[in-house]
């Protein structure tokens, strides 16, 4: 696999009120994600940071699934990735 270009992506924060508390957690996850992959030796190309496209409340549906606009937004973000 030395070959393969490896990209992860983060854990976006939802925006309803309920999911809120849950918003630390998340924040260590990308942490630790982040350390992880500037790691050299773990071969991850980069960390799309999907955390900072999924801002508004009408990126979210059903709380905490991406909406058709936060689903575009992130098609746009992958696409646009260059390796």
């Amino acid at each position: 696999m030395n070959k393969s270009n490896i990209v992860l992506l983060d854990v976006y924060y939802p925006q309803s009120i309920k999911l809120k508390p849950y918003h630390p957690i998340i924040r260590l996850w990308n942490n630790k994600l982040n350390n992880y992959a500037n790691d050299t030796s773990n071969n991850i190309q980069d960390v799309l940071k999907i955390s900072e496209i999924f801002t508004q409340t009408s990126d979210f549906v059903f709380t905490k699934e991406p909406s058709e606009t936060g689903g575009m937004k992130l098609a746009k973000y992958i696409l646009d990735f260059n390796l």
